[in-house]
């Protein structure tokens, strides 16, 4: 019978080297710690030296940990991979029943449709067509930028990315075309419309975005000739729809549908608002702090008072606590948070809002530095809200219009007096 060893010499870098392999495995790393605890009383493991059954009974041996750590990590890459895999089947799902739902719908209507009268090239059909093009051209945009990466990973393994430049040079010109004839739409006649009315009409409007983007121009910092052009087509937008609401009041013409066409106008220019007041006038800023110490954004005054250590159904986290005021005036205290989630090996800076409705103010814990030390990063963007804003104003313009439809629906099959 062979003798079994009675020492088991053990490097202190062997061990390190697993330790710092799994030390974002709790269990993991409890584990060694138990083996360092357990396996010796002497302060340095370059001179351990224990007999191998006490090892075995008091603690995991090292290649029991190096087990559990490589266990760990197959888990972790697993369950990513199930994530993604998810996600995928997830936007894959979305895609079909919107694509799918909306060619099955026009199968079918189409045996129902009819060819319609000709139209003048100046005329509401027109102008149907043209903002149809636009928005068909804005989705495929948007459309190939988000899936082209995918598949050519998919293809040839090689990875991409589509960011800002590629958008700004495609989609933002279309929607300036589109924003330009989009209150026309609604005022010009079917079949045949009056261009020379319809400019006459829409000329207040004109005047009111002419004087919001050289009021842009006079007093906001830092001046900016896109910012001024982005307001001034907002404005545009939306003193066309106020305007066409008061003539069809004053007419006693106004429907469902018409509030249907003036709030999603209306609501397209507000967002347009919030996007580029937050694109131009971002405020940012970047600091290390200890508890006590400060960082001023915005007219924001933030002050870091520590962090906390919390937990949460699946995750563990630390947490900022910031207080904020404005000038002398206490804001309130908002508490970002680092989070560690161990089972997708992922951690995530949740990030903390505070609005005002007119500006939000984000402020995101980044890491940490030492000696009690985090990286603090904030943003404040103007106008943020007005995005959100707008489009509840279009979902509520779709609302309108369907709730026109099932009044005349209903209308129609309500029995005769």
């Amino acid at each position: 019978m062979a003798e079994v060893p009675q020492k088991l010499p053990i490097t202190g870098k062997l061990l390190d080297a697993v330790t710092t392999r799994a030390s974002s495995q709790p269990d993991v790393t409890l584990a060694i710690d138990e083996y360092r605890v357990l396996s010796t009383g002497a302060r340095s493991f370059d001179s351990l030296s224990r007999p191998a059954g006490h090892i075995a009974r008091s603690s995991p041996t090292l290649n029991q940990i190096s087990r559990r750590v490589e266990f760990q990590h197959r888990r972790r890459g697993d369950t990513a991979i199930r994530a993604r895999r998810f996600r995928g089947r997830a936007i894959l799902i979305m895609l079909g029943l919107t694509i799918g739902g909306a060619l099955a719908l026009f199968a079918w209507r189409a045996p129902k449709l009819e060819s319609g009268a000709e139209f003048e090239p100046v005329s509401r059909e027109s102008a149907l067509l043209l903002n149809n093009l636009l928005l068909s051209f804005a989705v495929s945009v948007v459309f190939f930028g988000t899936l082209y990466p995918l598949a050519l990973q998919a293809v040839t393994g090689e990875r991409i990315s589509v960011g800002a430049p590629y958008f700004a040079m495609l989609f933002a010109p279309a929607f300036v075309v589109l924003l330009l004839f989009l209150p026309f739409g609604p005022r010009l006649a079917w079949h045949k419309g009056d261009l020379r009315e319809t400019l006459r009409i829409l000329a207040p409007a004109a005047g009111v975005a002419l004087v919001a983007g050289l009021a842009v121009l006079a007093i906001a910092t830092p001046r900016s000739l896109a910012a001024a052009g982005s307001f001034a087509l907002a404005f545009w937008v939306i003193a066309a729809s106020s305007i066409d609401l008061r003539r069809k009041a004053d007419a006693h013409s106004l429907t469902a549908q018409g509030w249907a066409s003036a709030l999603a106008h209306a609501g397209l220019g507000i967002s347009l608002l919030g996007i580029a007041s937050t694109t131009v006038w971002r405020s940012e800023a970047l600091d290390v702090l200890g508890p006590g110490q400060s960082l001023t954004v915005a007219g924001y005054h933030l002050r870091f008072d520590g962090v906390v250590p919390t937990e949460g159904p699946n995750y563990h986290a630390m947490r900022a606590m910031i207080e904020v005021r404005e000038g002398d005036h206490f804001v309130g205290v908002i508490s970002p948070e680092k989070r560690i989630y161990p089972a997708e090996g992922q951690d995530i800076s949740n990030t903390s809002i505070r609005t005002t409705g007119f500006s939000d103010l984000y402020v995101a814990l980044g890491d940490d530095r030492g000696g009690g030390r985090w990286s603090i990063r904030a943003f404040v963007n103007p106008l943020a809200p007005f995005i959100w804003l707008g489009g509840a104003i279009m979902a509520l313009g779709g609302l309108a219009t369907l709730w026109g439809r099932v009044r005349v629906r209903f209308a129609r099959l309500a029995p005769a007096e």
